[in-house]
């Protein structure tokens, strides 16, 4: 702020001091600033050259205080450049720009490139595979294994690495299945590769062919175009899917109004149909989604993302959960069939002792033979009759059917479930009642039933007056006196049914809901900050001025609430930001004593205004694997809590401690009150102020759920110990560098 003053008052005495070298000396010639723009060129550097001219003659003419200048580089001559800040703007394919924004920190794109082909505009471009025409030449992408390619370089986003990812969608890896030639220079010299017939095939950009066809350089009907995509209004020959064109970046040095005003003369850009058509293009417009073009990156271990990422088991379980949960389904499937088979092998066993036994006594006892089979016929009866009970009283159907799917019997429960007597079921099949399945799928399944012998399933069952029931269906295959019979057992589990839709709604309704909210906060929060930015520069103004000390601490106050209220803003939306999954953590090597020097001296004025003696003991490892601003963050809230907590003239200690397992422990020891056991569990609930209704410090409940949430982001952990009366406690756990 204390800048944005300062150069409001040398605007002032600028305008005051042109006013007079206006008047006191004579007109002199201005001296406009040169900005270099780098283009990428794919064909020959003049061509590129000439063909990007108007591109600066048109931002010459909008922009008259700058001279516009572009240069036309290879890629590795892009990198040099970029590095060492010799360009001010870079156009570039989207797969440079984004190895440049992660080494060399350019901007986000201020615009993408709209070409015109045809006279349609296209806003994405491909990569080209090319063969040799005739009848022996490659026609498809298997055809290119073991085969000799040329591109021009390997960075070549159009150029190489979309049809790379292609291939590779194939099985096929470069190098150890196709050979690569480079050729170097434009993509020119990859069509002419193929020609003279020193590559198989080769690698281009869309639109180098037509433009080669257009300068009679090429005869079309040379070459054949390899896995050829016919894309529907999409004018060029293509191979590979379709990317979002070239993105329009600056460098950080750039400032944010040349950027502006660049940004807008490339969107009015295609009102200068002279220059438009001069450069082939349709013009520029709003910035497009480059994600596709990360994901190939990322999938195809290309720079900035060709490091190997860290896989946990929480990623094999994110990744695999569903295999999981089916092996050890199947596990605790086989480990209980197994239990059944002890158990039943223990019941045989038994069975035949029985058996044995009986026979030695049927032996013994052959006179009493026809009273046993007489009582053991009415046993069989009674159980017979038990089990005609069961099935007539249990409230899941059941039914009987034959090989062929006609219904052989049913109990009552099942007629009622369906709404037919007995005798109408029994002229049905089970294709009658089946809702589910065609007659053909039924007969199918019978005929796998028929293999397995049982299977359990869910499906619906229509009944007599049209409508559906869910029902889950337990069938098994038996020999009933030499007749093969499924018998089924039918749940009615519409209710169950009917619950899993209404909790898959509610879950849906609650995931709305957050995302809802955390839209509501993330637009608040943006909505508030424009006017407290607003508050907090014209405070500062006002205490620089010399008012009365009663008006001065007043604006002294208002300074103080204005602070805690863009602070409570930015926690809100870090909070908004983590919920939405958007929070972007920087890991790298932090020095631990930096942050910590930087954490206290935000907090010094506050420890001094309650006469706090700190302590500071940290002299363990130089540094920490972590995001320093977000690190610092954690450390900040923590030693504020333990400020505004404190008794008045009370006691804080930072210390480090070094762990096993190659971590550190950042602690912050105060002397206050300490935290009732009741309390401790909702400490880090987001809007939890434990006793704030007794407690005169502002707050809102926020600071140690994100700083939970921010650390635990980190990889790092974030707890606590405290006892009523003896003070609190709170520490940090990080991995070392």
């Amino acid at each position: 702020m204390l800048c944005s003053i300062w150069r409001h008052h040398c605007s002032t005495s600028g305008w005051v001091l042109a006013g007079l070298l206006v008047i006191l000396v004579p007109a002199a010639p201005a001296c406009a600033a040169v900005v270099k723009i780098g283009v990428l060129a794919v064909r020959a550097q003049p061509q590129t050259l000439a063909r990007w001219q108007p591109l600066a003659a048109a931002l010459q003419q909008a922009i008259p205080d700058h001279d516009f200048v572009i240069e036309a580089l290879s890629y590795d001559e892009m990198a040099v450049a970029v590095a060492s800040r010799q360009l001010d703007f870079v156009l570039t394919d989207p797969g440079q720009y984004l190895l440049l924004a992660r080494r060399n920190g350019l901007s986000s794109p201020l615009a993408t490139l709209a070409e015109a082909e045809s006279g349609k505009v296209i806003y994405a471009y491909g990569g080209v595979i090319v063969g040799r025409a005739g009848p022996q030449g490659i026609t498809t992408l298997a055809g290119l294994r073991g085969k000799t390619i040329a591109v021009a370089d390997t960075e070549s986003l159009g150029g190489y690495r979309m049809q790379a990812y292609e291939l590779s969608q194939v099985g096929i890896q470069f190098p150890q299945d196709a050979r690569l030639l480079i050729t170097g220079g434009p993509q020119d010299s990859v069509l002419q590769a193929v020609l003279d017939g020193r590559a198989d095939a080769g690698f281009a950009r869309s639109g180098v062919i037509e433009d080669l066809v257009r300068e009679g350089g090429l005869d079309s009907a040379q070459l054949r175009i390899i896995n050829h995509q016919a894309l529907p209004g999409y004018p060029l020959q293509v191979s590979t899917h379709l990317y979002p064109d070239w993105p329009l970046a600056t460098l950080p040095h750039i400032d944010e109004d040349l950027s502006r005003r660049v940004a807008a003369a490339l969107f009015l850009l295609e009102e200068n149909t002279a220059a438009t058509r001069a450069m082939g293009i349709h013009g520029f417009v709003v910035p497009a989604d480059y994600n596709a073009v990360e994901g190939l990156l990322r999938e195809m271990r290309l720079p900035p993302f060709d490091a190997m990422p860290a896989f946990t088991l929480h990623d094999v379980w994110g990744r695999y959960k569903i295999a999981i949960v089916i092996a050890l389904f199947f596990i605790v499937l086989l480990t209980v069939q197994s239990i059944i088979l002890f158990l039943f092998n223990l019941r045989l066993s038994a069975e035949k002792d029985k058996v044995v036994k009986q026979q030695q006594q049927l032996q013994a006892l052959s006179a009493t033979l026809e009273l046993r089979v007489l009582e053991r016929t009415a046993e069989l009866q009674l159980q017979n009759r038990r089990n005609e009970i069961i099935l007539d009283t249990t409230p899941d159907g059941f039914f009987s059917a034959d090989i062929t799917g006609h219904i052989r019997s049913a109990n009552p429960a099942y007629c009622v479930m369906l709404g037919y007597a007995e005798a109408e079921l029994l002229q049905l099949a089970i294709a009658d009642i089946e809702a589910r399945e065609s007659p053909q799928d039924v007969a199918d399944h019978i005929e796998q039933l028929k293999v397995r012998g049982y299977d359990r399933f869910d499906t619906r069952h229509r009944r007599k007056d049209g409508s559906v029931v869910e029902v889950e269906i337990s069938v098994s295959l038996a020999d009933v006196d030499g007749e093969k019979l499924f018998y089924v057992f039918a749940r009615d589990i519409t209710s169950r049914k009917e619950a899993e839709a209404a909790l898959i709604h509610a879950r849906d309704v609650a995931e709305r809901a957050s995302q809802v909210k955390s839209d509501f906060l993330s637009r608040m929060s943006h909505e508030l900050r424009t006017p407290m930015n607003a508050i907090l520069g014209f405070t500062q103004l006002l205490e620089l001025e010399q008012l009365p000390p009663r008006q001065l601490d007043h604006v002294h106050e208002i300074h103080r609430a204005s602070d805690h209220l863009l602070e409570l803003i930015n926690e809100l939306l870090d909070l908004s930001r983590i919920e939405a999954g958007k929070m972007v953590m920087v890991l790298q090597p932090t020095p631990v004593q930096a942050v910590v020097t930087d954490a206290v001296q935000i907090v010094r004025s506050l420890i001094s205004d309650r006469q706090l003696a700190l302590s500071i003991d940290c002299t363990g490892p130089a540094a920490v694997l972590a995001d320093p601003t977000r690190l610092k963050q954690i450390l900040v809230n923590l030693l504020s809590n333990a400020a505004k907590y404190n008794h008045h003239g009370g006691r804080i200690a930072l210390g480090c401690q070094q762990l096993d397992g190659a971590r550190l422990r950042l602690s912050v020891t105060d002397s206050g009150p300490g935290i009732a056991a009741e309390h401790q569990a909702r400490l880090f609930k987001p809007f939890e102020r434990l006793g704030a209704e007794f407690s005169a410090v502002g707050g809102t409940g926020i600071g140690l759920a994100l700083s939970r949430q921010l650390a635990e982001l980190m990889g790092a952990t974030l707890g606590f110990h405290s006892r009523p009366g003896q003070g609190s406690t709170f520490w940090v756990e990080l991995p070392l560098a």
